[in-house]
């Protein structure tokens, strides 16, 4: 199977990357590098991972990377509390824009 997964160079991202390859799965990764670390992923093969540096709210990507994927794990969010309250509607939009598709 195949899976996209935001924000997948964060710590919960990556530990979901890690536990999808292991099983067997293809992934891609979307994460713009603010809080997450291409190092998270290292050691993953790069023949099951594909890295994109890039932005949730950017629809191009998303729907590039979502095409034949058989789900998506969204953790796209802001961890900072202080971000939140400083840039309460900026912070609220990596949860609020990225299209939904559900399968059976």
């Amino acid at each position: 199977m195949k899976f996209l997964i935001t924000e997948g160079a964060g710590f919960i991202g990556c530990n979901i990357a890690r536990r999808l390859v292991k099983e067997g799965h293809e992934v891609a990764v979307l994460d713009d590098m603010s809080i997450g670390r291409e190092g998270n992923l290292k050691g993953l093969p790069a023949s099951r991972v594909r890295v994109v540096k890039g932005d949730v709210r950017n629809t191009g990507i998303v729907k590039e990377l979502t095409k034949g994927v058989d789900g998506v794990f969204h953790e796209a969010a802001r961890s900072s509390a202080l971000q939140v309250q400083a840039q309460p509607l900026p912070a609220c939009y990596p949860c609020t824009d990225l299209p939904v598709v559900m399968k059976a």
